[in-house]
Protein backbone atom coordinates (compact mmCIF):
# COMPACT_ATOMS: atom_id res chain seq x y z
CA UNK A 1 0.00 0.00 0.00
CA UNK A 2 2.87 2.39 0.76
CA UNK A 3 4.23 2.00 -2.80
CA UNK A 4 0.79 2.78 -4.22
CA UNK A 5 0.52 5.92 -2.10
CA UNK A 6 3.93 7.02 -3.32
CA UNK A 7 3.00 6.37 -6.96
CA UNK A 8 -0.09 8.57 -6.80
CA UNK A 9 1.46 11.28 -4.65
CA UNK A 10 1.19 14.87 -5.82
CA UNK A 11 4.95 15.10 -6.26
CA UNK A 12 5.25 11.99 -8.44
CA UNK A 13 2.24 13.00 -10.54
CA UNK A 14 3.60 16.52 -10.99
CA UNK A 15 7.02 15.17 -11.99
CA UNK A 16 5.57 12.72 -14.53
CA UNK A 17 3.23 15.28 -16.09
CA UNK A 18 5.97 17.92 -16.21
CA UNK A 19 8.49 15.56 -17.82
CA UNK A 20 5.99 14.43 -20.45
CA UNK A 21 4.72 17.96 -21.15
CA UNK A 22 8.25 19.37 -21.52
CA UNK A 23 9.23 16.56 -23.88
CA UNK A 24 6.16 16.91 -26.10
CA UNK A 25 5.15 20.58 -25.85
CA UNK A 26 8.50 21.97 -24.58
CA UNK A 27 9.29 24.35 -21.71
CA UNK A 28 9.08 27.75 -23.33
CA UNK A 29 6.41 30.33 -23.91
CA UNK A 30 5.10 30.99 -27.41
CA UNK A 31 5.96 34.13 -29.38
CA UNK A 32 5.65 35.33 -32.93
CA UNK A 33 8.81 34.70 -34.94
CA UNK A 34 9.81 38.36 -34.41
CA UNK A 35 9.16 38.08 -30.67
CA UNK A 36 11.18 34.86 -30.41
CA UNK A 37 14.06 36.48 -32.32
CA UNK A 38 13.89 39.46 -29.97
CA UNK A 39 14.05 37.19 -26.91
CA UNK A 40 17.13 35.42 -28.31
CA UNK A 41 18.84 38.72 -29.14
CA UNK A 42 18.02 40.12 -25.68
CA UNK A 43 20.28 37.48 -24.11
CA UNK A 44 23.36 38.88 -25.87
CA UNK A 45 24.78 35.46 -26.72
CA UNK A 46 27.92 35.08 -28.80
CA UNK A 47 27.11 35.88 -32.43
CA UNK A 48 27.44 32.26 -33.59
CA UNK A 49 25.06 30.98 -30.89
CA UNK A 50 22.54 33.74 -31.60
CA UNK A 51 22.63 32.92 -35.32
CA UNK A 52 22.24 29.20 -34.60
CA UNK A 53 19.18 29.77 -32.40
CA UNK A 54 17.56 32.15 -34.87
CA UNK A 55 18.24 29.72 -37.72
CA UNK A 56 16.47 26.96 -35.75
CA UNK A 57 13.48 29.25 -35.12
CA UNK A 58 13.28 30.20 -38.79
CA UNK A 59 13.61 26.60 -39.99
CA UNK A 60 10.87 25.39 -37.64
CA UNK A 61 8.67 28.29 -38.74
CA UNK A 62 9.29 27.54 -42.41
CA UNK A 63 8.67 23.79 -41.97
CA UNK A 64 5.67 24.35 -39.66
CA UNK A 65 6.99 22.05 -36.97
CA UNK A 66 9.99 20.61 -35.16
CA UNK A 67 9.70 17.09 -36.58
CA UNK A 68 9.55 18.33 -40.18
CA UNK A 69 12.52 20.64 -39.59
CA UNK A 70 14.52 17.80 -38.01
CA UNK A 71 13.82 15.55 -40.98
CA UNK A 72 15.61 18.01 -43.31
CA UNK A 73 18.87 17.85 -41.36
CA UNK A 74 21.74 15.36 -41.11
CA UNK A 75 25.02 14.98 -39.22
CA UNK A 76 26.44 18.11 -37.61
CA UNK A 77 23.48 20.22 -38.75
CA UNK A 78 21.09 17.90 -36.89
CA UNK A 79 23.34 17.91 -33.83
CA UNK A 80 23.42 21.75 -33.84
CA UNK A 81 19.64 21.85 -34.28
CA UNK A 82 19.06 19.59 -31.26
CA UNK A 83 21.46 21.71 -29.21
CA UNK A 84 19.53 24.80 -30.31
CA UNK A 85 16.28 23.25 -29.06
CA UNK A 86 17.87 22.71 -25.64
CA UNK A 87 19.25 26.25 -25.62
CA UNK A 88 15.81 27.66 -26.46
CA UNK A 89 14.32 25.58 -23.62
CA UNK A 90 16.94 27.08 -21.30
CA UNK A 91 15.76 30.62 -22.07
CA UNK A 92 12.07 29.53 -21.95
CA UNK A 93 11.34 30.29 -25.62
CA UNK A 94 9.26 27.68 -27.42
CA UNK A 95 10.74 27.05 -30.88
CA UNK A 96 7.25 26.74 -32.39
CA UNK A 97 6.11 30.28 -33.13
CA UNK A 98 2.66 31.85 -33.30
CA UNK A 99 1.45 32.49 -36.86
CA UNK A 100 1.25 36.22 -37.61
CA UNK A 101 -2.31 35.88 -38.94
CA UNK A 102 -3.55 34.86 -35.48
CA UNK A 103 -3.00 38.43 -34.31
CA UNK A 104 -1.54 37.20 -30.99
CA UNK A 105 1.97 38.23 -29.89
CA UNK A 106 2.43 35.98 -26.87
CA UNK A 107 1.03 32.85 -25.21
CA UNK A 108 2.40 31.57 -21.91
CA UNK A 109 3.47 27.97 -21.48
CA UNK A 110 0.27 26.30 -20.32
CA UNK A 111 1.83 24.06 -17.70
CA UNK A 112 3.87 26.85 -16.10
CA UNK A 113 0.81 29.14 -16.19
CA UNK A 114 -1.21 26.39 -14.49
CA UNK A 115 1.39 25.88 -11.77
CA UNK A 116 1.61 29.66 -11.27
CA UNK A 117 -2.15 29.70 -10.66
CA UNK A 118 -2.27 26.84 -8.16
CA UNK A 119 0.86 27.65 -6.20
CA UNK A 120 0.51 30.36 -3.60
CA UNK A 121 4.20 31.05 -3.37
CA UNK A 122 6.43 29.92 -6.20
CA UNK A 123 10.17 30.04 -5.92
CA UNK A 124 11.37 31.44 -9.22
CA UNK A 125 14.64 30.25 -10.70
CA UNK A 126 17.10 32.87 -11.92
CA UNK A 127 16.32 31.74 -15.49
CA UNK A 128 12.59 32.37 -14.95
CA UNK A 129 13.31 35.74 -13.34
CA UNK A 130 15.46 36.83 -16.31
CA UNK A 131 12.81 35.52 -18.70
CA UNK A 132 10.11 37.58 -16.94
CA UNK A 133 12.30 40.69 -17.14
CA UNK A 134 12.79 40.25 -20.90
CA UNK A 135 9.13 39.39 -21.41
CA UNK A 136 8.03 42.59 -19.65
CA UNK A 137 10.38 44.59 -21.86
CA UNK A 138 9.15 42.87 -25.03
CA UNK A 139 5.48 43.38 -24.21
CA UNK A 140 5.91 47.00 -23.11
Amino acid sequence: MMIMNEMVSDKVCKDVVTKYFNKVVRKGDYFTLDGARWMVEAHNFRKDKEERLIYALELINECRGIAKAKSKLLGEDLKDFKRSLKDLDDILVNPVTIPREWGIDYLPNLLRAYFDEIMEEQVMTSREYLFNEYLSELLA
